[in-house]
């Protein structure tokens, strides 16, 4: 069903394989993992050619604001999964998080998949 999170999910996956040249056989949706024992499911993940997490996306409607609830949602998340990228977006709003030695920062946007 094209919800409007589905649509922000669609647009993501087309901005991954278009504009960042990610394979699609690299990239897995909607997949259940947990964090400290409670049951999560991620929107959408980019796997390294070794099979590691390297970019985590929390897709939201157009109608919700990002805001520090929803980054902490994020951070949460990678928490567990470790990825080195994430992604934020409603759709028309995108923010965009460098993870680096427990660092977060805010970047202008996510490298193409060749250059992570």
């Amino acid at each position: 069903m094209l919800t409007a999170e589905e649509w922000v999910r669609q647009n993501i996956i087309s901005f991954l394989h278009n504009d960042l040249k990610v394979p699609a056989s690299h990239i897995a949706v909607e997949k259940g993992f947990k964090v400290k024992g409670l049951s999560k499911r991620f929107d959408i993940v980019v796997f390294d050619k070794k099979g590691n997490i390297i970019i985590l996306i929390e897709c939201k409607s157009p109608k919700i604001k990002l805001n520090q609830k929803s980054i902490d949602q994020l951070v949460i998340y990678n928490l567990e999964l470790k990825a080195s990228y994430l992604m934020l977006s409603n759709g028309l709003k995108h923010i965009f998080i460098k993870y680096q030695n427990g660092n977060f920062e805010i970047i202008d946007n996510i490298p193409v998949y060749s250059k992570i």
